[in-house]
């Protein structure tokens, strides 16, 4: 069961996050000089209005976003799968290059390659070395019409390689402009940190609906911001005809 994690709840975790910033700069840069790909980090919120949350007793999973600039020519699976062999490959360097007086791996490992993100292996701060992490980096583009992110689809049986596209994620458009302008007004941030728990609990037990499968972090909180927006409006609307 996932439980929010308010700002200041721990000390440790802006240091955290700032590890991850890090790295996740240290990659964008790369892959710009060495591939000429041009892209932005995004994450759910900053300072008091980010969104965290964390299932049980596990390590805290940071979620970011690496917008793709000028994604028009990515359209077949083939450059889609190496765009994000690139980025996969390019991460891995850079967590192995980082200087180990800002952090570690727990775990020398390879980042993982899931359906729809790159997770990071466990990562531990020197100085607090109880105090355990992750990251979840997924790829998307953006356009006039949203979001769309990058999906791998597992191949059945023993032939064959697996499918890789961009997805697009429905009512995303201008996501972020929204979230800003609903954590803006007096209890917007509360109302879409709930309605955000609220989404990622039913992706955990498999019941989310209307947003496409699977339920990633991001697919959540365009569901928890969208009728966040709804509801102000509503509450708004009774207002004006009191």
């Amino acid at each position: 069961m996932y439980s929010s994690i308010e700002p200041g709840q721990s000390k440790y975790v802006d240091e955290a996050e700032n590890f991850c910033r890090g790295i996740l700069e240290s990659l964008r840069r790369k892959l710009c000089d060495k591939h000429k790909i041009s892209a932005e980090i995004r994450k759910l919120g900053d300072g008091d209005t980010r969104l965290l949350v964390q299932n049980d007793a596990r390590p805290i999973a940071f979620d970011y976003f690496l917008v793709i600039h000028e994604a028009n020519n990515l359209r077949k699976t083939r450059k889609i799968r190496r765009l994000k062999e690139k980025i996969r490959k390019d991460l891995d360097e850079v967590l192995l290059e980082k200087d180990s007086t800002l952090g570690k791996m727990e775990d020398m490992g390879y980042v993982e390659n899931s359906t729809s993100a790159l997770t990071s292996p466990p990562l531990l701060l020197v100085e607090h070395t109880f105090f355990k992490f992750y990251f979840d980096l997924s790829v998307m583009t953006e356009d006039d019409e949203g979001f769309s992110r990058l999906v791998r689809k597992k191949k059945k049986g023993t032939t064959g390689k697996d499918a890789y596209s961009f997805d697009r994620v429905p009512n995303s458009s201008e996501i972020f402009e929204k979230y800003d302008s609903i954590t803006a007004q007096s209890g917007g941030t509360e109302l879409v940190r709930d309605l955000y728990l609220k989404a990622k609990n039913r992706q955990l037990k498999g019941k989310n609906k209307g947003y496409g499968a699977p339920h990633t972090s991001f697919v959540c909180f365009v569901e928890a911001v969208n009728e966040a927006q709804s509801r102000l409006a509503q509450k708004n609307a009774s207002r004006k005809h009191r």
